[in-house]
This record gives C-alpha cells, sequence and structure tokens, in this order.
C-alpha cells in the first residue's frame, strides 16, 4: 500500500527503496508509515510544496516522514519569531531540506554569532534565505572567514554587505578567497582598490580568473590599454559585472554612430568611465539635445571630447546653463570652452554682480584671477 501511494506521488521504484531501507524508518510498520506519510504530504501540499519538492525532501532525509507535523511546525515557528516570512521558510526547506532536523539551540546559536558580529537581524535573515546551508556551517568557519575580510582591510559594513550581497562566501575557504583577491592583485590593483572593487562588486570574489581576464579582454580588443582599463575598474567596479559588461558593444556602436572614431570613444569613457554605465538611449538622447539646442554636430562632438562629463549631466541641467549665458552672449563662447558648463550656475550668477564693462567671460576665471581682478574671494562671493 505504501509503495503504490508514493508511486502515485511520482517516486521512482529506487527513491522508493532508498526510503524504505533508511535505518530511522526500517522499525515502523509500514502501515504507521502509510499514515505519517499521507499527513507529510497534505501538510506540504498545503504549504506550497509541490509532488517534486515532497520527493526530493524526502530522499534527502528520509526520517522526515516519522516525525510528527508539530515537530515541523517548531521549527518554521522559530524561523517567524526571528521574522522570515513563511513563504521564505518553505523556499529555505525546499532548498536546503536538512534544516528540518536542525535542533532549535543550533539555529539560536547561529543567530547569535551573527548578532555578535555585528549583523544586523534582516542581514542575518537575508544570509540564510539566499543561502540556507550556512545554518549547518561550523561557528568557528564563520568567526574565522569575518576576522579573514578584517585583517585584509575591509570595514565592517563592507563584511557585512559582502556577505550579505554573496552569502555563498562562508561555503569557499578562505584558501580560496585569499587566491582570488591574489589575482586582483597580479592584474595590477592595490589591496584598497582591490577592497573598493569587491566591495561594490561582490561578485567579483566568486568570478573565475579567466572569466575576468576574459572581460578585462573584451575590452583590450576594442582599443582600451591596460592601465586604462583598471582606471575604469577603479572608478567604476560595476563594469565587470557581467550585465555590463555584455552591453558595452552596443554603447561603443551607439558612441561610433554618433560620430565619434574608436579612439575617441577610449579617450571620452577614460576620461568620464560612467558613460559605459548609462543605457545606448540616454547617451544618444544626450547627445541630440545638443543639437536641438543650437550647435552644430561637429561642434557638439568636439565639446563632448573636450568635456566628456557632459554627455551624462541631465538635459535640464544643461538647459539652465545655456539659457542664462545665452542672456550673456556667451552661447558661442561656451562651444569653444565647454568645461564651462560643468560650473555650478547659482556660483557664476552671484560673481555676475562684480563684472564691469560686460566682460562676461570673466565669469569662468578660476578663483584666484578672478581675485585678482576684482579683489573678491570665493568665500565673499558664496556669501553674497
Amino acid at each position: 500500500m505504501l509503495d503504490e501511494y508514493m508511486k502515485e506521488i511520482g517516486y521512482s521504484t529506487e527513491q522508493i527503496e532508498l526510503i524504505e531501507d533508511s535505518y530511522p524508518l526500517k522499525s515502523y510498520a509500514e502501515s504507521t508509515l502509510l499514515y505519517c506519510m499521507k499527513n507529510l504530504v497534505n501538510y506540504l501540499h498545503r504549504n506550497t510544496f509541490d509532488n517534486s519538492d515532497i520527493i526530493s525532501i524526502t530522499t534527502t532525509i528520509p526520517q522526515i516522514i516519522s516525525m510528527s507535523i508539530e515537530e515541523i511546525k517548531i521549527k518554521i515557528t522559530e524561523f517567524i519569531d526571528h521574522s522570515i516570512s513563511k513563504i521564505n521558510i518553505y523556499q529555505m526547506i525546499k532548498e536546503y531540506p536538512y534544516i528540518i532536523e536542525m535542533s532549535i539551540q543550533r539555529i539560536r546559536n547561529k543567530y547569535q554569532i551573527f548578532e555578535e558580529l555585528g549583523f544586523t537581524l534582516s542581514s542575518t535573515n537575508n544570509i540564510f534565505i539566499h543561502c540556507p546551508s550556512i545554518l549547518n556551517v561550523d561557528p568557528s568557519s564563520i568567526r574565522n572567514h569575518y576576522q579573514f575580510f578584517k585583517d585584509y582591510g575591509y570595514k565592517q559594513d563592507e563584511i557585512h554587505t559582502i556577505f550579505e550581497t554573496i552569502p555563498q562566501l562562508f561555503l569557499l575557504s578562505t584558501t580560496k578567497i585569499q587566491k582570488r583577491l591574489e589575482e586582483y592583485s597580479a592584474i595590477g590593483f592595490k589591496k584598497d582598490e582591490i577592497v573598493k572593487i569587491t566591495y561594490y562588486l561582490p561578485e567579483g570574489l566568486i568570478i573565475e580568473k579567466e572569466e575576468i581576464m576574459n572581460r578585462l579582454k573584451f575590452m583590450g580588443d576594442y582599443g582600451y590599454q591596460l592601465n586604462d582599463i583598471i582606471t575604469i575598474i577603479k572608478s567604476v567596479p560595476m563594469i565587470l559585472s557581467d550585465y555590463f559588461t555584455s552591453s558595452l558593444e552596443e554603447k561603443w556602436l551607439v558612441l561610433e554612430e554618433i560620430g565619434f572614431s574608436k579612439d575617441d570613444v577610449v579617450s571620452i569613457t577614460k576620461q568620464n568611465p560612467y558613460l559605459l554605465l548609462y543605457s545606448k538611449e540616454l547617451l544618444k538622447d544626450n547627445y541630440t539635445h545638443f543639437v536641438k539646442r543650437g550647435f552644430y554636430h561637429k561642434e557638439v562632438l568636439e565639446m563632448i571630447k573636450d568635456t566628456p562629463l557632459l554627455l551624462g549631466f541631465h538635459k535640464n541641467n544643461i538647459d539652465k546653463k545655456l539659457d542664462a549665458y545665452k542672456d550673456f552672449g556667451l552661447f558661442d563662447y561656451i562651444k569653444n570652452h565647454s568645461s564651462c558648463l560643468l560650473y555650478s550656475l547659482n556660483y557664476i550668477l552671484k560673481r555676475k554682480k562684480y563684472i564691469k564693462n560686460n566682460e562676461w567671460e570673466d565669469l569662468f576665471l578660476n578663483d584666484v584671477d578672478f581675485h585678482k581682478k576684482y579683489k573678491v574671494t570665493r568665500k565673499q562671493i558664496i556669501g553674497g
């Protein structure tokens, strides 16, 4: 009867034999096991588990069949008491059924360890939800992993962010993590730069060296020198992520379509690496906006080559400055001095009252030269 019932659920003959031959269940009568099995299946079905989930759980820990539903509920209640939702708890069990056979004290001890290391309850829960097998990791190993990052030079909040983002790091040996860090060092990054990169992009600690080199080579093939690539990664570590790496080609292509040469693309993205994070639509739209404001195509290309930051500026910001400078008759001046569009408009307008003889180009003098000519300091200008 038990065999027939299990076959209806979807167990194979081998899986049925595996369960029936397991040591904890051998002492039970078939009728008792059938009763327990039906209770378990009904309970799990009511709580998001399908037949494939049930088969996976019972073949992993056959003894769950002989457990009372109340025993299972006690474990679930423990996680609920720690503010994990039922949906997340059930998902944890599906992924790591051994949770069911853990003692309550073992679960509480794990929470205590993470609390001692400064993790918030929310962060700890996120770690368990995304990698429930950590609940079975030895406490000394958790502490050693934390201390490893601290000794390397990471701050506490950086360590918390890294482990919450990539909790699987607790399952890797510190020797393997050390090897990953050494690979970044071999590429040419300094220790503080490695800390910055892996803090902003924790997945960098689990990316294989070959994958990292492939991503660097991809940029090298386009025309970037290794030093250029390293500089860009230092500024925007996210560029190493697969999401952004996979979209680089379309960013380069749209910049070429606008009218930049490959050398221009390399140059402007070296100076403003954040351009590589923008969508191709935004890049094209920001460029087109300058043309709509009255600049010729070639003029915009030269302006952006001189001041790559402009391609990332919000259109409203640019409009306010162009409108103001047009009133001063400086529209043509801006074409050849595009960096003036980076200045704070509020500060430039405060300089206005000091200008004599309508020499409006003086609005953009550096602070030293402005002081020499008008005898007023930056502090005095800001103070009004």
